[in-house]
């Protein structure tokens, strides 16, 4: 008589139970794998968005005038005038002259509105609060007297005179100052075209003012604590300004934090 073989219950139970782990952890790897290579993008769209705005603000700030830079009085806002070009001049309006200021043409530069000329404006009183050393430009004369040279002709409302001749008769074309801020929906915005104010704006007063941007969403730095404060001036001297940006970076898809920390640098030649 023929005996038939085959599985018994037990057998099948323990195949099926068996199957089922092969099954589970295979899964766990590949999913473990997935995440690794989700984290792994997730960090690279961070570290990107930093050197981004590091680069973007780094740039932008190392071309400011050294005494223009300030932050607000809570820590979430930089201010900062660009110069537009820069050079030498041969002729100020001081004492017995009160003509246009004569230079050197600066490289590729032009005229447009809203621009100011400073000359020695080493505080930032005398950047933002003062006619005496930075004054408004109403046109320029191009290759005036001689081709090289141009005549600056100044706004007579803001006075005749400069206060105070250069050391290295050096002259700064500035345009209109820049703002970047921090706010507490961890969003990093950039105000421009908002016009010359005494006291620095903040953000109780540069929405809706001039040009807004958002450069950069998920920053999460504390202003309550000292160290994850975005913006400081760490060096003011009559050669550099150093201000310091520390970025804290998070992410949409992970928990983690990115921590940037970078210094720049304002040489200053007045």
């Amino acid at each position: 008589m023929n005996r038939q073989r085959g599985f018994t219950l037990v057998e099948l139970i323990i195949v099926i139970v068996l199957l089922g782990v092969i099954g589970i952890s295979t899964f766990n790897f590949l999913g473990f794998g997935t995440r690794i290579y989700t984290d792994a993008l997730a960090r690279d769209v961070q570290v990107s968005n930093g050197r981004f705005i590091l680069e973007r603000m780094t740039r932008e700030i190392a071309g400011a005038l050294p005494a223009s830079v300030r932050i607000s009085g809570d820590y979430r806002c930089i201010e900062y005038v660009p110069i537009i070009a820069g050079s030498l001049y041969t002729r100020l309006p001081r004492a017995n002259y009160t003509g246009p200021l004569r230079g050197i043409t600066p490289a590729d530069y032009s005229f447009g509105p809203d621009q100011r000329v400073a000359v020695y404006a080493i505080t930032e009183s005398q950047v933002y609060g003062s006619t005496r050393r930075v004054k408004r430009l109403d046109s320029v004369d191009f290759d005036t007297p001689e081709p090289g040279y141009s005549e600056f002709n100044l706004n007579p409302a803001d006075g005749d005179r400069y206060q105070r001749e250069s050391p290295a008769r050096r002259y700064y074309v500035l345009g209109l100052p820049v703002s970047w801020c921090l706010t507490a929906g961890q969003q990093l915005l950039r105000f421009s075209d908002y016009g010359w104010l005494t006291n620095q704006p903040d953000l109780n007063t540069l929405p809706g003012s001039g040009v807004q941007n958002l450069m950069a969403t998920n920053i999460s730095n504390d202003i309550n604590v000292a160290a994850e404060r975005p913006f400081a001036i760490a060096d003011s001297d009559v050669r550099r300004t150093t201000v310091e940006l520390v970025m804290l970076l998070g992410s949409a898809r992970t928990d983690e934090t990115l921590t940037m920390h970078h210094g720049v640098t304002i040489v200053n030649l007045p």
